[in-house]
């Protein structure tokens, strides 16, 4: 084993000509409706994803592909997790970003929508943005988002109004390299402005 890892110090690194690549697919299942189980389950889930992107906060990968698909909650620690996830993305080159908060762990629960941070909208290695159940507040892009690598633009379930549609409008116009651009809304979005 020890002379493994010898071998990989030191031949691993001087091999590689660009950074190591990584994918990232996370899945959560439907916790259970009993609110103690659920929020161990929810605990489970969150850890797994920590120790699986431990690797991000360790060294400079290029995360080629990053998918998760999480029921949300009522949990503050729950968001500022996945706030710290996105960070670690930011810093380490995503290319796909794919998020799903659609589902709600009580079907009684309102619609709840998840804010993305701030630095995911300067991820200037996003090709790929794929955002399902996710809120746009008017001042989550700031002044100087610019997506230069960005070619396909999906928006589901997002909950607008007529001002988020504005913040929308501003990160569609902030992709020069846009494709391809999908909005699927429950509400009416109305007049759309894309230059």
């Amino acid at each position: 084993m020890q002379a493994v890892q010898l071998f990989y110090l030191s031949h691993g690194f001087s091999a590689w000509e660009s950074l190591p690549t990584r994918q990232f697919s996370f899945h959560q299942t439907k916790p259970s409706r009993d609110q103690e189980k659920s929020e161990e389950e929810i605990e489970k889930f969150l850890d797994f994803v920590d120790e699986s992107l431990s690797i991000l906060s360790q060294y400079k990968v290029i995360v080629e592909n990053f998918e998760l698909k999480m029921f949300m909650c009522h949990c503050n620690e729950y968001t500022s997790r996945v706030d710290e996830w996105m960070s670690l993305l930011s810093r380490n080159c995503v290319k796909v970003l794919d998020i799903d908060f659609t589902g709600s762990i009580f079907s009684d629960t309102r619609k709840l929508f998840y804010s993305l941070p701030q630095t995911t909208f300067f991820i200037k290695s996003l090709v790929e943005l794929r955002l399902k159940g996710c809120r746009f507040g008017k001042d989550i892009l700031g002044d100087n988002v610019n997506f230069v690598s960005m070619r396909d633009l999906h928006l589901e379930s997002a909950s607008l109004d007529e001002q988020t549609v504005r913040t929308v409008e501003k990160l569609v116009n902030s992709c020069p390299q846009l494709e391809k651009f999908s909005l699927e809304s429950d509400t009416d979005v109305g007049l759309f402005s894309i230059s």
